[in-house]
């Protein structure tokens, strides 16, 4: 799902809904669509704008309640530049 046109699509336009930033954060570096009702449950809600918001990595983990790796974390941190 992740690679159809469709879904290239669908997160785009979440991130520019969401003006390029984590909606519970605000980082801009890292940033993931994260579906409020899965698509497990909800497929016919899979493409839909109003079933997505942008979530940066370490916030979207802890929505999830799995913890970063250590890869993660360094990619994370490259990514978002020099402090």
């Amino acid at each position: 799902m992740r690679n159809t046109a469709q879904a290239k699509r669908l997160r785009r336009a979440a991130l520019e809904r969401d003006g390029w930033r984590c909606r519970d954060c605000g980082q801009l570096a890292v940033l993931e669509v994260h579906h409020v009702r899965p698509v497990r449950e909800r497929p016919d809600l899979a493409y839909s704008l109003d079933n997505v918001r942008t979530l940066c990595r370490p916030c979207h983990l802890r929505f999830h309640r799995r913890p970063e790796t250590p890869e993660e974390r360094r990619w994370r941190e490259f990514a978002a530049g020099p402090v």
